[in-house]
């Protein structure tokens, strides 16, 4: 149990090649102190949650305005909800997702499954 950290080199046509870092610290509080200090210098944020948790919805108000008390005005935030493949303890309905995604100007990637590899 620790911080899982990624990072990616991106190349797309047209575009300078861009360097993608992924932390993943299952929103566990004892990591928040190093999260803030990567906000800075990021252009966007995926915001994950876990569609079988209640709480993990509920702790995206802290996880946003974390990120925007800590990054750029203009860093570009999508929201996607994981665990579709557990949908039988689905705790979140899509519907709240959405109107939370609308009402907090997020962009929803929508609902994925790390687990069986969709939408990922």
């Amino acid at each position: 149990i620790g911080v899982e950290f990624l990072t990616k080199k991106i190349c797309l046509d047209g575009f300078p090649a861009m360097k993608a870092q992924i932390w993943d610290t299952s929103g566990s509080e004892r990591y928040r102190s190093i999260t803030t200090g990567h906000y800075r210098a990021a252009v966007g944020a995926l915001l994950v949650f876990d569609l079988t948790d209640r709480d993990s919805f509920s702790q995206l108000d802290f996880w946003l305005e974390n990120l925007r008390e800590h990054a750029s005005q203009e860093v570009v935030v999508c929201l996607m909800a994981n665990k579709l493949d557990m949908a039988e303890e689905r705790a979140v309905d899509s519907d709240e997702v959405k109107a939370f995604a609308e009402r907090e100007n997020l962009i929803y990637v929508g609902e994925c499954s790390a687990k069986d590899d969709i939408n990922i």
